[in-house]
């Protein structure tokens, strides 16, 4: 290690050969199948309104409870294998899904994300698919921009009585606030930023289907009215990609129905990595606290 490098040592490959030279990222997710866990996963695909997107199925041990997870932007549906656990534990059957333009989902006719515009129609399709299969009470897991996905899932799908909790890491709460620090991070100036955000509001930027992307819409922080289910906020007050201030912002709004946890150090969509047993000791005890529910059984695993 340097001043300016870092020299790890490669244990194990997954998939590939790196070659001297390739670009790379750091990523959040280590596992790549629920397998990796112990868990028996069951390939299925999930109609939308593109076509059949590709999920895994873990059933679980009680009946009608479903956790149904949504990763966030750039990654896949590998991401949020982490959380499997205290979910399987309070014997949730988990739905890990695919949605539009993440490279396993039906893409849109320009590959665009919708920063939860759109996305959520696939989510919402996920929904169906767990009533249709005997959920009763569903859990929406997101991660980063899967939290903004599911937070639209929650406000706009047709089976969205059936949702009776979310939780969400790193989750994007307020694009504008968002964008807004990621822009400042990137030296880009006040007054371009303001100028685009003008754009945004006279519905400028539209999709293929041409739906605008109305960031007022996506802004949670002000529709926190509109909320009726618990809400876990797992958040890196030093996040360093979705600033962590929505977040407190919609606790404080809602205090009543909104649990926020800020870790440190962990940042963004690091924080069951940086501490594990924290992260999911947090879910347990919310999971644990939710309202009573009417499931009434239980089933064998599978």
């Amino acid at each position: 290690m340097t001043s300016e490098t870092v020299t790890r040592r490669i244990l194990r490959l997954d998939a590939g050969v790196p070659e001297p030279g390739m670009k790379s990222r750091i990523a959040g997710w280590f596992y790549q199948h629920p397998s990796d866990l112990g868990y028996e996963a069951e390939g299925i695909l999930i109609s939308t309104d593109l076509g059949p997107a590709p999920a895994w199925l873990i059933h679980g041990s009680t009946v009608g409870r479903w956790a149904i997870h949504v990763h966030g932007r750039g990654v896949q549906r590998a991401e949020a294998i982490r959380a499997i656990p205290p979910f399987a534990a309070e014997g949730f059957t988990n739905l890990l899904v695919s949605y539009r333009n993440d490279g396993e989902a039906p893409e849109g006719v320009r590959g665009q994300f919708g920063l939860g515009a759109t996305e959520w129609r696939d989510i919402s399709a996920a929904l169906d698919y767990a009533v249709d299969h005997g959920a009763t009470e569903v859990v929406l897991v997101g991660w980063s921009m899967g939290g903004a996905v599911v937070l639209q899932t929650l406000l706009r799908a047709r089976h969205r009585a059936v949702i009776v909790a979310v939780m969400l890491d790193s989750p994007v709460i307020d694009w504008y606030e968002t964008l807004r620090v990621l822009g400042s991070q990137s030296r880009v100036p006040s007054m371009l930023q303001r100028w685009t955000f003008s754009l945004f509001r006279t519905g400028w930027f539209r999709l293929h289907d041409r739906i605008a992307i109305d960031l007022d819409e996506l802004n949670i922080v002000a529709h926190a009215g509109r909320l009726t289910v618990p809400i876990l906020l797992l958040h890196s007050v030093d996040d360093g990609f979705v600033t962590s201030v929505p977040s407190r912002k919609l606790a404080l709004a809602r205090p009543d129905i909104v649990t926020f946890v800020p870790f440190r150090v962990a940042r963004h969509t690091k924080l069951w990595n940086y501490d594990c047993a924290r992260w999911g000791a947090e879910v347990t005890e919310w999971l644990r606290a939710l309202p009573a529910s009417g499931h009434t059984g239980t089933t064998p695993h599978r």
